[in-house]
């Protein structure tokens, strides 16, 4: 899915063209700005011995504590690792590719390259580089997205129901951006892409563009369906309700604003800005 948005990026190396998301990130310029602020110069906050032994004094004291209060009733090595517990109502494969949400949320920041493609020097030709290894993720980012996963943490210790809503809402809804360009560009035999800098070869353009298709089509339709059954308040999967609204508010957005007014990527050639129109 990378390598084939990659192709995107070189081909269009912009963030495209905001509207109303501009007005209403000024709200929150100080908070970015703090953070902009940790990111360049680091932080004296705290020590990175100190963080270091926080951190594994803080593991071992929850591990020595659970040992302790589960003794001598320890689970046995086959229970453990040779155990299936399905108590979801689906079959045991359903069930097991129900588990994918988890891992497909690590595969949603592809588009944070797109966002600052501008800001990077020779973007054609090292954005497609940075869309395909931002996997490897550095150990200062690594702490932030921890912070961050504990907040969203405390809201599945308030709601479960609350909690699986937004994270199946964010692969989903991310998933499916990712897979509407690949499928037009599968659509249209990947000839419409204008002239880059990086192009897979045919063979693997091709396998992968279909890898991604199928990749976003299984886990769009796995996070909407129910967690379990028999459905119930608890147990309903309300990503659904939120993907069917956002969808109406876009379909009557095209209608009323975007058809007319919709303007494509800004390209710069020889010092000069064009933008290209693309016409629906």
């Amino acid at each position: 899915m990378a390598a084939s948005l990659a192709e995107f990026l070189s081909a269009y190396p912009t963030a495209g063209i905001g509207s109303g998301v501009p007005k209403l990130s000024t709200g929150v310029s100080g908070q970015k700005l703090i953070i902009l602020r940790r990111f360049l110069f680091g932080s004296d906050v705290a020590s990175h011995r100190f963080a270091l032994i926080w951190s594994i004094g803080g593991f071992l004291t929850i591990s020595i504590t659970l040992l302790a209060c589960a003794a001598p009733n320890y689970a046995t090595p086959k229970y453990v690792f040779a155990t299936f517990i399905n108590t979801t109502g689906w079959p045991d494969g359903i069930a097991w590719l129900l588990s994918l949400l988890q891992g497909g949320l690590g595969l949603t920041g592809f588009d944070a390259v797109a966002d600052m493609i501008e800001e990077i020097p020779n973007a054609a030709i090292e954005g497609p580089k940075i869309i395909i290894n931002c996997q490897y993720i550095g150990i200062n980012s690594l702490y932030l997205n921890v912070g961050i996963v504990t907040i969203f943490g405390c809201i599945y210790l308030g709601s479960t129901t609350a909690f699986n809503a937004i994270i199946a809402f964010a692969v989903t809804t991310l998933g499916l951006s990712y897979g509407i360009p690949i499928a037009l560009n599968f659509i249209y035999m990947r000839q419409r892409l204008p002239e880059r800098a990086f192009t897979l070869p045919s063979w693997l353009g091709w396998t992968l563009n279909i890898i991604g298709l199928f990749y976003t089509i299984v886990t769009t339709f796995l996070f909407l369906l129910l967690p379990s059954l028999p459905v119930s308040g608890t147990s309903m999967n309300y990503c659904v309700v939120a993907l069917a609204i956002i969808l109406l508010i876009s379909i009557f957005q095209w209608f009323v604003n975007g058809r007319k007014n919709f303007a494509g990527p800004r390209i710069t050639i020889h010092g000069e800005i064009i933008e290209e129109v693309i016409r629906p």
